[in-house]
């Protein structure tokens, strides 16, 4: 029986990014990123179900009627994700003494005598970290319970963001990643103008100003871009103009 539960990756919310790179250059923080290699096996919740795979591999050399049961979650596996998300979250607020958002699960603070000593983001197996030099050695105990490795400094690339440090200013840039999407032209078929209009949207978390027009362009359907193709391929083109020149 196939498993149609919707799960999904939990990712920062657009204003706390801006929040998360504001707090860390006000005060001054280091910012580091770290990751967990093999996150969804490091799982303690035990499979909510059981999953069986057919012939995973031929070096299991099994007879037609044998299959295997999957003991711990895989990245294909649809609830891996919620299992390894709850591992995380017991182990910043248990065992370093995070206090997670309201409004963002994925963004956790860290406080020392009343005031602000470290920033914690989590984007699926990736830690995004800032703060006192207190905080990263407190942090050391997620590479001491998970398969860690980095804790690059800036400059570094992230979630399609490049990050660097210019004096005391954190600077935020997507021109790498503008470079890396490619123009579309009247051919184009509507699930890639979807694709497209998906990646452009990824912009707005550098340029806010940018909001309303992709808004504007993510309501067209179907029917309305063939109607006018060339229509909506200029107006979503005009992004790439605006994001470029300004």
């Amino acid at each position: 029986m196939k498993h149609y539960r919707a799960h999904g990756a939990q990712t920062l919310r657009a204003s706390s990014k801006r929040l998360f790179f504001a707090l860390a250059s006000a005060h001054k923080f280091e910012v580091w990123l770290s990751d967990v290699n093999l996150s969804y096996l490091h799982s303690i919740d035990p499979l909510l179900r059981r999953v069986f795979i057919k012939n995973p591999a031929p070096e299991f050399k099994l007879a037609p009627n044998e299959c295997v049961e999957l003991l711990r979650p895989l990245y294909s596996l649809s609830d891996a994700r919620d299992l390894w998300h709850m591992t995380l979250q017991k182990h910043l607020t248990k065992e370093i003494g995070l206090v997670p958002t309201e409004a963002d699960p994925s963004l956790y603070f860290s406080f020392r005598l009343g005031e602000l000593s470290g920033l914690n983001w989590f984007y699926v197996d990736y830690l995004l970290l800032s703060g006192t030099p207190e905080f990263k050695e407190n942090c050391q105990v997620t590479h001491r319970k998970f398969e860690t490795y980095g804790d690059d400094t800036l400059p570094f690339t992230f979630a399609g963001f490049h990050l660097s440090k210019k004096g005391p200013y954190l600077t935020i840039d997507q021109t790498f990643y503008l470079r890396k999407l490619e123009e579309l032209d009247r051919s184009s078929i509507f699930s890639e103008i979807q694709s497209m209009k998906m990646r452009v949207a990824w912009l707005s978390n550098t340029r806010s100003d940018m909001q309303f027009a992709i808004s504007q362009i993510a309501q067209v359907n179907e029917e309305e871009y063939k109607s006018d193709a060339s229509a909506h391929l200029k107006s979503l083109m005009q992004l790439f103009g605006r994001h470029t020149k300004t």
